[in-house]
């Protein structure tokens, strides 16, 4: 995982991409691996954040960029959203 380049930069800039989940979760850590498959030129980019179960930190990471993709799963069963 590289470092932001947007952190500390003026205005609102580029794609943050956080993922959560704890990866010792079997299934919770689909959105880390999800995204280790993405190839170099469609992360060149893009900032992407692993939080695993440390939600609390999403704000900060969606501090300075223009727009965020957040992937989690669930596997309960029930509706999404």
């Amino acid at each position: 995982q590289k470092p932001c380049h947007h952190s500390g930069s003026a205005g609102e800039k580029g794609l943050a991409l956080v993922t959560l989940g704890n990866p010792l979760r079997g299934d919770d850590g689909v959105a880390a691996r999800l995204c280790d498959s993405l190839p170099d030129s469609v992360m060149e980019n893009v900032c992407r954040f692993d939080l695993e179960s440390n939600s609390s930190q999403l704000a900060d990471c969606l501090s300075g960029h223009q727009a965020a993709i957040v992937l989690d799963a669930t596997s309960g069963g029930a509706t999404t959203g």
